[in-house]
Protein backbone atom coordinates (compact mmCIF):
# COMPACT_ATOMS: atom_id res chain seq x y z
CA UNK A 1 0.00 0.00 0.00
CA UNK A 2 1.38 3.67 -0.52
CA UNK A 3 0.78 6.73 1.00
CA UNK A 4 -0.99 8.83 -0.24
CA UNK A 5 1.56 12.09 -0.10
CA UNK A 6 4.39 9.61 -1.28
CA UNK A 7 1.73 8.75 -4.59
CA UNK A 8 1.02 12.60 -5.16
CA UNK A 9 4.79 13.53 -4.72
CA UNK A 10 5.42 10.57 -7.72
CA UNK A 11 2.57 11.71 -9.48
CA UNK A 12 3.91 15.30 -9.90
CA UNK A 13 7.75 13.77 -10.43
CA UNK A 14 6.98 12.08 -13.34
CA UNK A 15 5.07 14.47 -15.16
CA UNK A 16 7.39 16.59 -15.08
CA UNK A 17 10.11 14.35 -16.43
CA UNK A 18 7.57 13.60 -19.20
CA UNK A 19 7.40 17.35 -20.04
CA UNK A 20 10.92 18.09 -20.23
CA UNK A 21 11.03 15.03 -22.13
CA UNK A 22 11.16 15.07 -26.72
CA UNK A 23 8.61 13.51 -28.19
CA UNK A 24 10.55 11.57 -30.80
CA UNK A 25 10.08 10.65 -34.17
CA UNK A 26 6.65 10.11 -35.03
CA UNK A 27 5.77 6.57 -35.44
CA UNK A 28 3.55 4.89 -38.03
CA UNK A 29 1.22 3.36 -35.52
CA UNK A 30 -1.97 5.64 -35.67
CA UNK A 31 -3.51 5.19 -31.97
CA UNK A 32 -7.16 6.23 -31.61
CA UNK A 33 -8.37 6.12 -28.08
CA UNK A 34 -12.02 5.48 -27.79
CA UNK A 35 -13.97 5.58 -24.38
CA UNK A 36 -15.85 2.50 -23.60
CA UNK A 37 -12.53 0.54 -24.16
CA UNK A 38 -8.77 0.20 -22.69
CA UNK A 39 -6.33 1.01 -25.31
CA UNK A 40 -3.75 -1.44 -25.01
CA UNK A 41 0.01 -0.70 -26.04
CA UNK A 42 2.07 -4.18 -25.86
CA UNK A 43 5.17 -4.90 -27.79
CA UNK A 44 8.88 -6.03 -27.42
CA UNK A 45 10.78 -3.92 -24.25
CA UNK A 46 12.43 -1.27 -25.86
CA UNK A 47 10.67 -0.97 -28.63
CA UNK A 48 9.21 2.34 -28.00
CA UNK A 49 6.02 1.74 -25.72
CA UNK A 50 6.44 4.61 -23.41
CA UNK A 51 7.33 7.36 -25.96
CA UNK A 52 4.76 6.34 -28.03
CA UNK A 53 2.43 6.79 -25.24
CA UNK A 54 4.30 10.15 -23.94
CA UNK A 55 3.00 11.40 -27.86
CA UNK A 56 -0.18 10.64 -26.87
CA UNK A 57 -0.56 12.22 -24.10
CA UNK A 58 1.23 15.82 -25.00
CA UNK A 59 -1.80 15.99 -27.47
CA UNK A 60 -4.32 15.07 -24.87
CA UNK A 61 -6.41 18.16 -23.61
CA UNK A 62 -6.35 16.90 -19.64
CA UNK A 63 -4.36 13.46 -19.20
CA UNK A 64 -3.80 11.92 -15.77
CA UNK A 65 -0.75 9.54 -16.07
CA UNK A 66 1.20 6.95 -13.51
CA UNK A 67 4.21 4.80 -14.28
CA UNK A 68 4.18 1.61 -12.68
CA UNK A 69 7.33 0.33 -13.00
CA UNK A 70 8.68 3.56 -10.21
CA UNK A 71 10.61 2.08 -7.45
CA UNK A 72 9.22 4.36 -5.13
CA UNK A 73 5.81 2.80 -5.90
CA UNK A 74 6.98 -0.44 -4.84
CA UNK A 75 4.35 -2.28 -3.27
CA UNK A 76 1.28 -0.64 -5.50
CA UNK A 77 -1.80 -2.94 -4.86
CA UNK A 78 -5.16 -2.91 -6.58
CA UNK A 79 -6.43 -0.82 -4.05
CA UNK A 80 -4.12 1.98 -4.37
CA UNK A 81 -5.64 2.84 -7.38
CA UNK A 82 -8.77 4.33 -6.11
CA UNK A 83 -6.78 7.11 -4.23
CA UNK A 84 -5.04 7.25 -7.70
CA UNK A 85 -8.12 8.44 -9.46
CA UNK A 86 -8.97 10.89 -6.82
CA UNK A 87 -5.63 12.82 -6.35
CA UNK A 88 -5.57 12.60 -10.69
CA UNK A 89 -8.76 14.85 -10.30
CA UNK A 90 -7.25 16.75 -7.67
CA UNK A 91 -4.37 17.58 -9.66
CA UNK A 92 -5.73 17.87 -13.04
CA UNK A 93 -9.03 18.29 -13.16
CA UNK A 94 -12.17 16.02 -14.35
CA UNK A 95 -12.51 14.39 -17.37
CA UNK A 96 -8.81 13.47 -18.50
CA UNK A 97 -7.38 10.44 -19.92
CA UNK A 98 -6.06 7.91 -18.00
CA UNK A 99 -2.60 6.96 -18.91
CA UNK A 100 -1.27 4.00 -17.16
CA UNK A 101 2.70 2.76 -18.43
CA UNK A 102 3.90 -0.94 -17.12
CA UNK A 103 0.75 -1.39 -15.59
CA UNK A 104 1.09 -5.58 -15.70
CA UNK A 105 3.31 -4.46 -12.45
CA UNK A 106 0.32 -4.68 -10.20
CA UNK A 107 -1.14 -7.64 -9.75
CA UNK A 108 -5.10 -7.15 -10.87
CA UNK A 109 -4.92 -4.70 -12.40
CA UNK A 110 -7.19 -5.37 -14.88
CA UNK A 111 -10.30 -5.14 -12.24
CA UNK A 112 -9.71 -1.16 -12.26
CA UNK A 113 -9.27 -0.88 -15.84
CA UNK A 114 -12.68 -2.62 -16.31
CA UNK A 115 -13.90 -0.42 -13.60
CA UNK A 116 -13.17 2.83 -15.64
CA UNK A 117 -13.81 1.33 -18.95
CA UNK A 118 -17.25 0.95 -17.60
CA UNK A 119 -17.86 4.63 -16.24
CA UNK A 120 -16.89 4.90 -20.18
CA UNK A 121 -13.41 6.20 -19.47
CA UNK A 122 -10.63 6.74 -21.48
CA UNK A 123 -7.74 4.41 -20.93
CA UNK A 124 -4.42 4.13 -22.40
CA UNK A 125 -2.12 1.45 -21.34
CA UNK A 126 1.13 -0.02 -21.65
CA UNK A 127 2.80 -3.48 -20.92
CA UNK A 128 5.64 -5.75 -22.23
CA UNK A 129 3.84 -8.94 -24.55
CA UNK A 130 4.52 -11.50 -21.98
CA UNK A 131 2.18 -10.49 -19.17
CA UNK A 132 -0.39 -8.40 -21.38
CA UNK A 133 -0.63 -11.26 -24.14
CA UNK A 134 -1.36 -13.85 -21.94
CA UNK A 135 -3.65 -16.08 -22.30
CA UNK A 136 -6.62 -15.27 -20.01
CA UNK A 137 -6.16 -11.35 -21.04
CA UNK A 138 -9.22 -11.65 -23.19
CA UNK A 139 -11.61 -13.01 -20.19
CA UNK A 140 -10.42 -10.50 -17.86
CA UNK A 141 -11.02 -7.54 -20.25
CA UNK A 142 -13.79 -9.26 -22.65
CA UNK A 143 -14.53 -6.75 -25.27
CA UNK A 144 -13.61 -4.06 -23.07
CA UNK A 145 -9.95 -3.73 -25.09
CA UNK A 146 -8.46 -2.51 -28.14
CA UNK A 147 -4.91 -3.96 -28.71
CA UNK A 148 -1.91 -2.47 -31.10
CA UNK A 149 1.48 -3.93 -31.20
CA UNK A 150 4.48 -1.61 -31.08
CA UNK A 151 7.21 -3.33 -33.23
CA UNK A 152 11.08 -1.42 -33.35
CA UNK A 153 11.71 1.25 -36.01
CA UNK A 154 10.91 0.45 -39.59
CA UNK A 155 13.04 1.03 -42.42
CA UNK A 156 11.00 4.85 -42.70
CA UNK A 157 11.62 5.17 -39.09
CA UNK A 158 15.67 4.58 -39.01
CA UNK A 159 15.77 6.36 -41.87
CA UNK A 160 14.22 9.54 -39.85
CA UNK A 161 16.26 8.92 -36.88
CA UNK A 162 19.44 8.46 -38.61
CA UNK A 163 18.57 11.34 -40.98
CA UNK A 164 19.64 9.06 -44.50
CA UNK A 165 17.66 8.79 -47.62
CA UNK A 166 16.79 5.49 -49.03
CA UNK A 167 19.47 3.89 -50.97
CA UNK A 168 21.16 0.42 -51.00
CA UNK A 169 23.50 1.73 -48.35
CA UNK A 170 21.13 2.63 -45.38
CA UNK A 171 18.70 -0.29 -46.13
CA UNK A 172 21.73 -2.48 -45.79
CA UNK A 173 22.66 -0.38 -42.51
CA UNK A 174 19.01 -0.85 -41.43
CA UNK A 175 19.70 -4.41 -42.05
CA UNK A 176 22.73 -4.67 -39.88
CA UNK A 177 21.53 -2.07 -37.06
CA UNK A 178 18.00 -3.11 -37.04
CA UNK A 179 15.53 -0.82 -35.36
CA UNK A 180 15.84 -0.67 -31.92
CA UNK A 181 15.67 3.42 -30.61
CA UNK A 182 17.94 3.64 -27.86
CA UNK A 183 20.80 1.69 -30.00
CA UNK A 184 20.45 3.50 -32.69
CA UNK A 185 20.60 6.88 -30.76
CA UNK A 186 23.56 5.43 -28.87
CA UNK A 187 25.48 2.81 -31.11
CA UNK A 188 26.24 0.87 -28.05
CA UNK A 189 26.03 -3.00 -28.66
CA UNK A 190 26.05 -3.64 -25.34
CA UNK A 191 22.60 -2.58 -25.35
CA UNK A 192 21.64 -5.05 -27.94
CA UNK A 193 23.35 -7.93 -25.86
CA UNK A 194 21.70 -6.52 -22.88
CA UNK A 195 17.99 -6.64 -24.64
CA UNK A 196 18.97 -9.83 -25.78
CA UNK A 197 19.58 -11.21 -22.77
CA UNK A 198 16.63 -9.68 -20.82
CA UNK A 199 13.94 -10.31 -23.56
CA UNK A 200 14.79 -14.15 -23.85
CA UNK A 201 14.53 -14.47 -20.21
CA UNK A 202 11.57 -12.62 -19.97
CA UNK A 203 9.79 -14.34 -22.15
CA UNK A 204 11.07 -18.14 -20.96
CA UNK A 205 10.26 -16.91 -17.28
CA UNK A 206 6.88 -15.51 -17.98
CA UNK A 207 5.82 -17.93 -20.27
CA UNK A 208 6.79 -20.80 -17.87
CA UNK A 209 4.67 -19.46 -15.10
Amino acid sequence: MINKDVLKEVMLSQRNFLDKLLVGIKRENEIKIRDSFATIITGIRRAGKSTILNQILKKTKVGYYLNLEDPRLDGFELTDFNKTEILMKEIYGNGGTYFFDEIQNVEKWEKFIRYLVDKKEKVVITGSNASLLSRDLGAKLTGRYLQTEIFPFSFAEFLKIKKMSVSVNSFEKYLFMGGFPEYLKQNNPAILQELLSNIIMCEFFCCSL
